[in-house]
């Protein structure tokens, strides 16, 4: 069994999502949240992701193609898959 937290950041669509710009920032650089925050028209604590999985959770509203509007996410809950391929 994959614990919560790996599984998280195994995206919906079969990417990783460890090796994304958000979740970098919000897990490991202030300076980095507040580059995409500037760049995004929004405070760096609003900067965060923990994973495609949780972002029920924790999730950044902020990007229209990923998150919360993620059609590839959207689709695999639709059809209770765990991934895309599935």
């Amino acid at each position: 069994m994959i614990e919560a937290e790996t599984k998280n950041l195994a995206g919906y669509c079969g990417f990783y999502c460890g090796v994304c710009e958000i979740y970098r920032a919000y897990r490991d650089s202030q300076e980095l949240r507040e580059i995409i925050a500037e760049k995004h028209g929004c405070s760096p604590d609003e900067v965060r992701c923990a994973g495609c999985r949780a972002v029920e959770e924790i999730g950044w509203k902020y990007d229209k193609e990923w998150s919360l509007n993620c059609k590839i996410r959207k689709c695999a809950i639709e059809k209770g898959v765990e991934f895309c391929i599935d």
